[in-house]
């Protein structure tokens, strides 16, 4: 379910609608952490999105720790070696 949420989310932020993103990933993240934990990918799409929607909504005092909290959730499983980590 938190899966479909994030798809959901992410379609509404590229659709132009970040404000109806948010409220959804606020939904999709208490779940995607009991069920995937917290460094799972689901993880950290949610927290990448609402980055995304955010930006979108040009609040980047918004948006700044969660796109340090999405680097965290990218680094804790493989560290600097993690192949998604090397791109930034």
């Amino acid at each position: 379910m938190s899966a479909a949420e994030l798809n959901l989310a992410k379609a509404q932020v590229r659709g132009g609608h970040p404000d109806a993103a948010l409220p959804v990933l606020d939904e999709a993240q208490p779940m995607a952490v009991q069920f995937t934990g917290d460094h799972s990918p689901i993880v950290f799409g949610v927290l990448q999105t609402r980055a995304e929607a955010q930006f979108a909504r040009n609040d980047t005092a918004a948006a700044a720790p969660g796109v340090q909290q999405s680097r965290d959730a990218l680094r804790a499983p493989g560290g600097e070696k993690h192949t998604d980590e090397r791109r930034g």
